[in-house]
């Protein structure tokens, strides 16, 4: 799942591009996030992305079957978890996985900053 997400970031952040993976915990839950700075998404496009074979931009030849982000967000719920997109036109987009812990507990970092094992401020779920 992280690999698919990390290849898409690579894919769409392009030669000289970046892709930042973060990972935490909050609120008895395992957290990561994988942004990257590429083109964005298009707001009509961002509530499709998770489904099968949907391309936002299928005249960009990038390869891959539109497959990648529904089987991510399959993982994620057999798992018990949620995936969801951040992104605006121009400045990247940013998809973030929450998966819970199975004893449900809540970690001892809880509410420190992405990166430290912690929370991430400001985040809703």
């Amino acid at each position: 799942m992280l690999r698919n997400l990390i290849a898409n970031g690579n894919a769409y952040a392009g030669r000289g591009g970046h892709v930042v993976v973060s990972t935490w915990t909050a609120a008895g839950s395992a957290r990561c996030s994988v942004r990257d700075d590429g083109p964005g998404i298009p707001s009509a496009a961002r509530a499709h992305v998770f489904d099968r074979f949907f391309r936002a931009d299928p005249s960009r030849a990038r390869g891959g079957a539109g497959l990648g982000l529904a089987i991510c967000r399959e993982i994620v719920l057999a798992h018990g978890g949620q995936i969801r997109v951040t992104s605006e036109e121009g400045e990247g987009s940013t998809f973030t996985i929450e998966i819970p812990f199975l004893d449900g507990g809540a970690d001892a970092n809880d509410g420190a900053e992405p990166g430290s094992g912690g929370g991430e401020p400001g985040s809703a779920w």
